[in-house]
């Protein structure tokens, strides 16, 4: 969800940036069978003895956490990458979200890095309008940006659900399937819109009012839900 606090987790650590870790969207509790070293998103870091615990806190202010363990975790690498894709079942850890008393094998530890700060940014999220403005109401662009939307708690990693108005469909507009991409904010007929996360379909068939740009993207999904997201139109880049 974010590539960003992942990769400052995993340097923190002395990791690869793209190192597998875990994933948290709460508090969590982790023991040390041996000595290691874990850090959380922000790259805090706790040196662990073996049979030692720690417990990575959940203050709200954001949506998705994580945290890193010197060497990551050892998980089969699918399709080019070690990340758990639960809409499927498959990656990670036996393709499923971690369970109370599971237990994960560590790779080799390596030096720790320089630990970094993520810098924190409240901007509005820029989006780049369209490709399918003509099959909605003539000010569909308009309205995306200048409504003030809140992130639904009904959102997961396919797409986050936005509260607010719906984007109306141009009438006899015709109903398209096209190939969709991370980012990409959909508008069905009887709701808010929605933007496509990690786990998106494929192809999708409601019209695309806006585009989130790819430097923008980790900062959306950092955004804890319930939180207030204003969209800005880019003005290229990105």
């Amino acid at each position: 969800m974010d590539p960003e606090s992942l990769a400052l987790a995993n340097a923190a650590v002395g990791n690869a940036l793209g190192a597998a870790a875990i994933e948290r969207y709460g508090a969590i509790t982790l023991r040390a069978l041996e000595d290691a070293i874990v850090a959380d998103e922000n790259g805090t870091l706790t040196v662990l003895a073996a049979g030692a615990t720690v417990q990575l806190d959940w203050d709200g202010t954001r949506r998705v956490g994580y945290a890193a363990m010197d060497g990551g975790i050892d998980v089969p690498s699918v399709l080019g990458g070690c990340g758990t894709m639960l809409s499927l079942g498959r990656g990670g850890h036996h393709g499923r979200p971690l369970r109370r008393g599971d237990v994960l094998t560590l790779g080799a530890s390596r030096d720790r890095a320089e630990r970094r700060a993520l810098p924190r940014d409240e901007t509005p999220i820029r989006v780049t309008l369209g490709p399918d403005l003509d099959r909605l109401e003539a000010n569909a662009g308009e309205r995306l940006l200048s409504t003030p939307w809140a992130l639904d708690v009904r959102s997961d990693r396919t797409g986050t659900r936005l509260v607010g108005p719906p984007i109306a469909h141009r009438a006899g507009a015709r109903a398209m399937t096209m190939p969709m991409i991370e980012g990409a904010i959909e508008c069905p007929p009887d709701s808010a819109p929605i933007v496509l996360g990690p786990e998106h379909p494929t192809t999708g068939g409601y019209p695309v009012v806006a585009v989130v740009v790819e430097a923008d993207l980790a900062r959306f999904h950092r955004m804890r839900l319930g939180a207030e997201v204003r969209f800005v139109a880019s003005r290229g880049g990105g």
